[in-house]
């Protein structure tokens, strides 16, 4: 795990198209350490001000929420990075069923983890590794490249 993370194995990596033999994480991982506004800034194209912490560790829940200010020329742009670190694969059935069910008219995304969908309701871009979920929701709507960069950014830093 990065270096921001407590001792304890990592997810390994595996062949495939993206995917990873991942068993959930066992640290704490501060997203917003790993993937900085910047950078979250460059890939999408949009500024972001703010990159705030919002994690639950006890149910390995990581995540960091991007926003910038609302200008007279712009802004409120608002994103948000999350890592399920425990049950992820259980979680993933449940998100990908409900949106579904007519909801977000759930599209499988192929070419990233073991399983991935994008939705237009809740889910950006939802991917499954192992028993990870990386997922990007928000007000501000990257392209699926844009999304799939990100997720595979942080996704190698775990």
């Amino acid at each position: 795990l990065a270096a921001s993370a407590s001792s304890g194995p990592g997810p390994a990596s595996s062949s495939g198209q993206g995917g990873s033999g991942t068993a959930g994480l066992s640290a704490n991982i501060d997203i917003c350490s790993l993937m900085p506004k910047e950078v979250i800034a460059r890939i999408v194209g949009k500024p972001f001000d703010t990159a705030e912490r919002q994690d639950t560790p006890s149910y390995k829940l990581h995540d960091c929420n991007y926003t910038s200010k609302v200008t007279s020329t712009g802004g409120g742009n608002q994103l948000d990075l999350g890592v399920v670190g425990m049950g992820g694969s259980v979680g993933y059935d449940a998100d990908l069923s409900a949106m579904s069910g007519g909801v977000g008219h759930a599209k499988p995304v192929p070419g990233i983890g073991d399983k991935a969908f994008t939705s237009g309701v809740m889910a950006q871009l939802e991917v499954l590794y192992g028993d990870v979920v990386i997922k990007i929701t928000g007000l501000t709507a990257p392209t699926i490249a844009q999304d799939k960069e990100i997720i595979s950014e942080l996704h190698a830093k775990l």
